[in-house]
């Protein structure tokens, strides 16, 4: 089982981890974390995890509140989102970028070559 300092440290690393939404209400979700029941924001859930069809899924998260003493979990879904397609963007980005200084070395030494 997860300790509240583990929740702290992954809050504090911005870890993105997978919750299991348990109950749908009208101001949000509450997911379950290792066996610790967490909130999450209807503000803080994307689209696609909206509705009764995400009751008894995974979703990813990431961690907005950690109050051992309150025994309480604020979690966003739409952070955990928003940073992966990130990532991914960053990934085609640094992919495309290289692609394109192989095409331009491959000119330039085209170029060189046929003088």
């Amino acid at each position: 089982m997860m300790t509240w300092q583990r929740f702290r440290q992954m809050q504090d690393e911005d870890i993105t981890f997978h919750g299991r939404v348990e109950s749908i209400n009208r101001g949000g979700v509450l997911v379950t974390v290792q066996n610790l029941r967490g909130f999450v924001p209807s503000s803080h859930l994307t689209q696609s995890a909206q509705g009764e069809g995400v009751l008894g899924q995974d979703i990813p998260l990431k961690l907005l509140e950690v109050d051992e003493e309150r025994q309480r979990l604020v979690l966003s879904n739409k952070r955990a989102v928003s940073d992966t397609q990130l990532a991914g963007f960053q990934v085609c980005f640094v992919v495309g970028m290289c692609v394109w200084w192989v095409f331009w070395v491959y000119v330039l030494i085209k170029c060189c070559c046929c003088e």
